[in-house]
């Protein structure tokens, strides 16, 4: 038995192998492909642009809709004219060139919120050559597009998208008409830059699109129509959405109806023809929705004119009512003629004149009281008069020590600031009420405190409410009533009118709110060191 096993212990047992080079490659494969996707998200979260990254992006829902920008809070940038543009990209390789456009499209489909590029914006004006309607296979699925020309610098050729949806698709191709001027404005608009494409002629031609998507309107004509921002992209499209043959098209009949068009001088007060612009349909102080069309503007409506019925007036039996009698013509008597007398003659006798005396009419209810009239008597001889003159009334000096001792001076001479000045060239842009630019409201005892401070070019207005001390033709000087000043110290506003309103009477008493607040031009401290002269103007209607 011991024998048999230990003999057992020289057996050799069949070994497996371990295959390490297999599972080497193995992993490092597994390693690679983990490798390869961190640097494919990598690539498809940093390059929208591409079609492929756009369509893994959307599946994903990693990726927003383009939005709409407030003209005051777009991503910061730099407005170029035609000429500037032009100057700018004409200069590029075509390498570079392919680089900006794919920086400008990615930028626009990641809402600007990764880059610190000044985005470039386009402005001038322009002349429209031709709309066409935007399809599914265009970059922008829905909306117009319209070719137009710079009209100070030929070789910029720009292709403007203006998406729109429903019945502003409509209307857009309507009030697109080529030949309409198109103004974009450094101010008022934010039109980026997504596209730069140098034509075999030697021109720019440039893809833009507003950022803030307003409303547009035809300066002469009826028709609105509002753009918004796009729901979806179509990337694989791509930029520009002209195409070459259609582009050479449109400038050729563009050249062709401008050549027909007579060359004529038209004096600069002529008025102007029809003109494509901007509609300002969001009020100031709101904001316009990131998607979807602006609201429409409200348009005031006249309403029918009622007929006034004549009702019949009751009698009125109070007679103590301070009633003003109506004025009536009074009969011109005859004339009576004056004759001189010769030098040391005498005066001839005056003739007694009877008068006869004339009944005075009872008073009646609602009857103002007649007019009494002397009637002439034409059978008298005129009688002549001596020529005398009349000896002047004495003039008396005012008084220049009061009673008790104390010297007199005019309220006006020994108050100065009090009576405002008369200015009558007062002349400035009015609002709605509500519908000022922004600015902040302050109240009188806040105007204290900034006497002293730089409000670094801050738009002020002044709310609360006043009474009047003095009134000018356009000017009125109020005090602040109800509010609690410190001690020491005075408030004086001296509020300017525009010309054709009318200042409130003095004494009188006012409120203004935010909506109908004073734009405050200055505040200033007086002579005294405790009046604090506020100056404001009148900028509602």
């Amino acid at each position: 038995m011991a024998e048999d096993f230990f003999d057992y212990d020289d057996v050799a047992l069949p070994r497996k192998k371990d295959n390490l080079f297999l599972w080497t490659i193995l992993i490092l494969l597994l390693v690679g492909a983990a490798f390869a996707c961190w640097l494919g998200s990598f690539y498809v979260f940093g390059h929208p642009e591409e079609a492929r990254s756009y369509a893994i992006l959307k599946k994903l829902k990693k990726i927003e809709a383009p939005r709409r920008f407030d003209v005051t809070a777009a991503p910061q940038g730099e407005f170029l004219t035609a000429q500037r543009a032009f100057e700018k990209f004409s200069t590029l390789t075509p390498l570079e060139l392919d680089r900006e456009n794919a920086e400008l499209l990615r930028i626009y489909i990641k809402n600007y919120s990764e880059t610190k590029k000044l985005v470039p914006y386009l402005r001038g004006k322009f002349d429209v050559m031709q709309a066409t309607e935007l399809t599914s296979s265009d970059c922008f699925p829905m909306g117009t597009v319209a070719l137009m020309q710079a009209a100070d610098y030929a070789q910029v050729v720009v292709e403007h998208v203006f998406p729109a949806t429903g019945p502003n698709l409509e209307m857009s191709k309507r009030l697109l008409v080529p030949g309409y001027p198109f103004n974009i404005q450094k101010t008022n608009d934010v039109t980026a830059i997504l596209h730069v494409e140098r034509l075999a002629d030697g021109r720019m031609l440039f893809t833009v699109v507003p950022l803030h998507y307003p409303s547009y309107a035809v300066t002469v004509g009826a028709g609105t129509f509002a753009s918004e921002p796009p729901l979806d992209l179509n990337v694989a499209a791509a930029l520009p959405i002209t195409k070459e043959a259609r582009l050479n098209e449109a400038l050729k009949r563009f050249a062709q109806t401008r050549a027909g068009e007579p060359i004529k001088e038209e004096p600069q007060d002529a008025p102007k023809g029809p003109e494509l612009v901007r509609l300002d349909s969001v009020p100031i102080g709101t904001t316009a929705p990131e998607t979807g069309t602006i609201p429409e503007p409200q348009v005031a409506k006249a309403e029918p004119v009622r007929p006034v019925m004549a009702t019949p007036r009751a009698p009125v039996t109070d007679l103590t009512m301070n009633l003003r009698p109506t004025p009536r013509p009074v009969p011109i008597a005859t004339p009576i003629a004056v004759v001189r007398n010769p030098p040391g003659a005498e005066p001839p006798a005056v003739p007694a004149v009877p008068v006869k005396p004339v009944a005075t009419p009872s008073a009646v209810a609602m009857t103002p009281p007649p007019v009494l009239v002397a009637k002439a008597v034409p059978a008298t001889p005129a009688p002549v008069v001596p020529d005398v003159p009349a000896p002047p009334a004495p003039v008396v000096p005012p008084p220049a020590v009061s009673p008790t001792g104390v010297p007199l001076k005019p309220f006006v001479q020994s108050n100065p600031g009090v009576a405002p000045p008369t200015e009558a060239s007062g002349t400035w842009r009015l609002y709605q009420p509500g519908a000022q630019p922004r600015g902040r409201t302050i109240s009188s005892v806040e105007a204290l405190a900034l006497v002293d401070q730089a409000t670094s070019g801050e738009r002020l207005y002044l709310s609360g409410n006043f009474v009047v001390s003095a009134r000018g033709d356009n000017k009125a000087v109020l005090r602040p009533k109800g509010e609690a000043l410190p001690p020491g110290s005075s408030i004086r506003v001296v509020a300017e009118y525009p010309n054709g309103a009318l200042p409130p009477d003095e004494g009188e008493i006012f409120a203004r709110d935010a909506n109908r607040a004073f734009e405050v031009r200055a505040i200033t401290r007086a002579d005294d060191g405790q009046t604090i002269n506020v100056f404001v103007r009148e900028v509602t209607r």
